[in-house]
């Protein structure tokens, strides 16, 4: 096969990925109110979206000891004091380096299905934008003070609580625990 034939094959698969991926990302912008644009590890999410992650964490990053993901993090990594079934910290998942410091992420895995994703987002955001509609079942909270988002979970969907302090966004997802439950785990964390 000649290289322009090669070429104009790559760019088709490329496009065709890419409308694959931006499909997904439509679709998962009507059922999701998650701007962090957080996607669950494999087993959370379920087999069919296997090949679309080229990590095995919640995030994009590397597996990492609570420490270093503390060291290298520009903001505090607050842990829970309060956590359903009194499950243990399984897994740390830090961004990595080179992403630049606002994009910055971490992520702690709990035992019992929580998953707790910290982001140095940079700017505000307001839980009640005229822009975006929220979609049934998510509700505005208030964790210590600070307005977030929450949602009980639903079949497909994990339950979810989101908040913002600063320039840090927190989510805290669980498939099999409550929104009261998520807020609880949430009011437990000293974030600031």
């Amino acid at each position: 096969m000649s290289r322009k034939g090669l070429v104009l094959i790559a760019g088709a698969v490329v496009a065709l990925v890419g409308l694959a991926l931006l499909r997904m990302r439509l679709t998962r912008a009507e059922e999701s109110f998650y701007r962090s644009e957080i996607w669950l590890p494999h087993a959370a999410m379920g087999e069919g979206y296997g090949w679309l992650l080229p990590w095995e964490g919640p995030i994009a990053g590397d597996r990492v000891s609570l420490e270093e993901a503390r060291a290298r993090t520009p903001f505090p990594i607050p842990l829970p004091s309060y956590m359903p079934e009194g499950a243990a910290l399984r897994e740390v998942y830090v961004s990595g380096m080179d992403n630049p410091r606002l994009y910055r992420q971490a992520a702690l895995v709990y035992e019992n299905g929580v998953y707790i994703i910290l982001r140095y987002g940079g700017m505000a955001w307001s839980w009640e934008s005229p822009y975006v509609q929220r979609p049934e079942g998510f509700e505005l909270v208030e964790v210590s003070g600070h307005d977030g988002v929450g949602a009980d979970p639903r079949p497909g969907r994990a339950g979810v609580v989101e908040w913002q302090v600063g320039p840090l966004v927190t989510a805290l997802y669980s498939y099999d625990h409550s929104l009261t439950e998520l807020l609880r785990v949430a009011e437990s964390m000293d974030v600031g």
